[in-house]
């Protein structure tokens, strides 16, 4: 990575930030539609097909571990070393998902710390064991994490007015997590002269 344009560098882990977002995004929302779809919403009760559980626990769980390992790629961790981060990054989402707060509703305290801790966990297999790994380095990763982590919780309320359009808190927090902390790690791989 040291001969490519540093600003091409940045770009691309803010890009592949933002993809894996929307890979973990299309992954949850194929989840709901599927339980949805399967679930008999008149009577109660819930009897999944073949065909549905196969997407739920099967295809869906490989896009969430595919979309955690695409900052890790991205930023030029092994495939290994992505695939290793995407999985714990699924287990984190589904220990929040058990033992978290049961409100359903979009971007709430939960999901935001799903989000959030699935991207601190990419950008972690990315950085442990490279030659460029420093402590300060990874001491400033990790108090950014923290702060992402928090961020939602000091916010008050759950939307945001911009203008005419309110915006969910936990959205603005996981979409800022994505961009920046792969722009962060990026910026420590950069060439010290540039």
């Amino acid at each position: 990575m040291a001969n490519r344009n540093p600003r091409r560098i940045l770009f691309v882990a803010a890009a592949g930030g933002l993809a894996g977002f929307f890979v973990i995004l299309l992954a949850r929302t194929i989840a709901i539609l599927v339980a949805v779809a399967s679930t008999n919403l008149i009577f109660g009760g819930s009897n999944f097909s073949p065909g549905a559980s196969l997407i739920l626990f099967g295809f869906v769980p490989i896009f969430v571990i595919i979309g955690a390992g695409i900052p890790a790629w991205v930023l030029g961790a092994t495939l290994g070393r992505g695939l290793l981060g995407g999985m714990i990054a699924m287990g984190v989402i589904v220990f929040i998902r058990v033992f978290g707060d049961p409100n359903y509703s979009p971007f709430n305290d939960r999901e935001t710390l799903e989000f959030v801790s699935s991207i601190c966990v990419a950008m972690l297999a990315s950085m442990i064991g490279r030659e460029w790994l420093q402590w300060g380095k990874l001491a400033v990763v990790f108090i950014l994490m923290i702060a992402f982590l928090v961020l939602k919780f000091v916010i008050p309320g759950n939307e945001i007015e911009l203008g005419n359009v309110s915006v969910k808190v936990g959205l603005v927090v996981s979409l800022l997590a994505w961009i920046l902390l792969p722009l962060v790690v990026a910026f420590f791989t950069l060439p010290e002269k540039t």
